[in-house]
């Protein structure tokens, strides 16, 4: 899955785009969730690759949590997921 493309990202702060070069990875497994919610874990990721303009990890979806069994139904009916670091 890519988090990050490298493009600008728009918060409510105003325009942001990650350096990617100073960009340090947290210590692994890092949990995956859906909406940055704590309370709706969908799984973790212990491979984390950074290159010089994208974010890639690799899911491991839960399927011990209403979230990840959400996740894992939507992609089987193709549902156009997006994912933010």
């Amino acid at each position: 899955m890519t988090a990050y493309t490298g493009d600008a990202v728009e918060l409510a702060q105003g325009r942001v785009v990650f350096d990617l070069a100073g960009l340090a990875v947290p210590g692994k497994p890092i949990p995956i969730l859906r909406q940055h919610d704590a309370e709706q874990i969908v799984g973790f990721s212990e491979r984390i690759e950074v290159t010089a303009s994208a974010v890639v990890i690799d899911l491991v979806v839960s399927s011990a949590t209403a979230a990840g069994r959400e996740v894992v139904e939507l992609m089987s009916d193709d549902f156009p997921w997006k994912a933010s670091v």
